[in-house]
C-alpha cells in the first residue's frame, strides 16, 4: 500500500510539474527513492530481529505507510482542472479497470512487470545464499545487503551522469 501508491502519485506529480532536463533529473531522483524501500528492507529487518522482535516490523511498516500517506493527503492536485476527465476517486477507479480492454497496454504493463522479476528474485533468494552457503549471521547479512543496496541506489545517478556526458558529446559534434 505505502510504496505502490506513493511511486504512482509521485510520478504523476513529476510529470505534471516538470519539463525537459529538469523532468529527467527529478524523475531519476524519484526512481532512486523508490528503490530505497525494497533494497534496504531486508537489512532493516535483520537489525530489527537481532535487537528487538519480529513484531516491531509491523510497527515499522505502519509508520512507513503513515509517513508516505500524509504528504499526499495534504498535497494539491497538479493536473490542470480543464484536462481532468473524472471528478472523484470512484470514477477514476472504474476508469482504471477499463484498461483491461486495451490489450497492447496490458502487454506493455506485463513486460514492465517482468523487468522487476530479477530484483524480487534476488531479494527473495539472497538471504538463503548468504546464510546457507556463506554461513553469515543476521548482522553480517544486513551489512552485505546494505552494500548491495547502496550500489543499486547509485545506478540511477550514474545513468544521469552518463546521459549528461553523452548529450554533451552530441552537442559538441
Amino acid at each position: 500500500l505505502g510504496g505502490g501508491f506513493a511511486l504512482t502519485v509521485a510520478s504523476a506529480i513529476v510529470r505534471d510539474s516538470f519539463k525537459g532536463r529538469t523532468f529527467q533529473m527529478v524523475t531519476t531522483l524519484t526512481q532512486a527513492a523508490a528503490v530505497i524501500g525494497p533494497l534496504f528492507a531486508p537489512a532493516i529487518g535483520a537489525f530489527t530481529i537481532e535487537y528487538l522482535s519480529w513484531r516491531w516490523i509491523f510497527l515499522f511498516e505502519g509508520g512507513a505507510i503513515l509517513i508516505t500517506l500524509i504528504p499526499f493527503l495534504i498535497s494539491e492536485e497538479t493536473w490542470p482542472e480543464e484536462k481532468r476527465k473524472v471528478s472523484n476517486v470512484l470514477q477514476a477507479t472504474l476508469q482504471a479497470f477499463g484498461i483491461i480492454r486495451n490489450r497492447k497496454l496490458l502487454a506493455f504493463i506485463g513486460a514492465a512487470m517482468l523487468i522487476t522479476v530479477p530484483l524480487w528474485g534476488y531479494i527473495g533468494v539472497c538471504s538463503y545464499v548468504y546464510y546457507d552457503f556463506f554461513g553469515v549471521s543476521n548482522l553480517e547479512y544486513a551489512v552485505l545487503y546494505a552494500i548491495g543496496s547502496l550500489v543499486s541506489f547509485m545506478a540511477p545517478f550514474l545513468y544521469m551522469l552518463l546521459s549528461r556526458m553523452t548529450n554533451a558529446k552530441k552537442t559538441a559534434v
